[in-house]
């Protein structure tokens, strides 16, 4: 078949599958034996792959690299200062950095019993910028931010003045609280998050924030071909936590500002969308954007694919899937498989 489409939630130990990671089937070092985050990057132009652990009992994380061919070519243990470790499910890598998110939320003692971090005021946020061949934590310069949290990075660039530019979803004590209710089945779920911007300067050391839209959203995506470069379209589906009826899929010209929108219906929700290019791709939004959708009241799955070019278009196809798929969050196109 020509690809395959596979939705996927949790950080685990990293496993690797033959026909897809390297040639040998199997990396050459037992330096990966960390935890693993759910969103590992692979750059575009070296075909390397990105990651990191972070186990919520210890204050410190570790950064692996793993050639295009499968070895694994860099380990880097990163200590981090504060008591508590921060929440850190999701990083950003550029042409020359790797961006961590060092934010408000914690897993503090209660949260290792009850499997949730926790806000903290006490914990003060950051942004780090880290060379990629950084040979020590100490490489690392760090931007101090407002108070937020970030479960997800869309993607991250060098600018043309040399700032680092981060886009992600993000929000304040108060979104978290109602996160956090959801999450342990009671609350009101306007406690959501919403596309921002840090712009990171070396050159001043300060960090500017910007709310790009206001619609509550969640799991941004962009095109593979520009992670880590500079990128013009972003996609994300409402956070799923958002009230019935609110249920779009978003198209964001961060060039423009202006925002195209497919609507769902109310009781279906889109996972994470992804890009999948067209061949022969022109353009940075020539493809299509897949999804599992979820049917709340007919507990029903299907494939949702929509043109990536303009989503508000009726869907290309909506493939109803045989067997109903556990609402997830996250999934990933794996193309020529098999």
């Amino acid at each position: 078949m020509p690809g395959a489409f596979s939705p996927s939630t949790r950080c685990s130990t990293p496993t690797n599958s033959p026909p897809i990671w390297t040639p040998s089937g199997r990396t050459t070092s037992t330096a990966a034996c960390t935890p693993m985050t759910a969103h590992p990057k692979i750059d575009p132009v070296t075909g390397e792959m990105h990651f990191f652990g972070a186990p919520m009992r210890q204050t410190q994380l570790t950064y692996h690299r793993v050639a295009a061919t499968g070895e694994l070519t860099h380990s880097l243990p990163i200590a981090l200062t504060d008591q508590e470790m921060p929440m850190m499910h999701d990083f950003a890598v550029t042409t020359n950095h790797i961006v961590w998110l060092d934010l408000s939320v914690v897993w503090d003692r209660e949260s290792q019993r009850t499997g949730f971090p926790n806000w903290s005021e006490a914990h003060q946020p950051r942004i780090g910028v880290m060379p990629r061949d950084a040979a020590s934590d100490r490489e690392i310069r760090w931007f101090p931010v407002r108070p937020r949290w970030a479960w997800h990075i869309g993607n991250a660039y060098e600018d043309a003045a040399g700032r680092i530019v981060v886009d992600g979803i993000s929000g304040d004590a108060a979104g978290w609280a109602g996160m956090t209710a959801i999450f342990r089945g009671t609350g009101d779920p306007r406690g959501v998050g919403h596309l921002y911007r840090w712009t990171l300067d070396p050159a001043t050391g300060q960090a500017t924030e910007q709310q790009l839209d206001d619609i509550a959203t969640e799991f941004p995506t962009v095109n593979d071909a520009n992670v880590g470069r500079p990128h013009r379209y972003l996609y994300s589906p409402t956070t799923p936590l958002a009230p019935v009826g609110d249920n779009l899929v978003t198209k964001h010209d961060l060039a423009t500002g202006a925002r195209t929108v497919h609507r769902l219906d109310p009781e279906i929700v889109s996972g994470e969308t992804v890009f999948v290019a067209a061949r022969n791709a022109r353009n940075e939004d020539d493809g299509y954007l897949m999804s599992i959708a979820h049917h709340r009241t007919r507990d029903q799955a299907a494939l949702l694919i929509l043109d990536a070019s303009d989503p508000g278009r009726p869907p290309i196809a909506t493939v109803h899937l045989p067997r109903r798929v556990p609402y997830g969050y996250h999934g990933h196109w794996i193309p020529d498989v098999g």
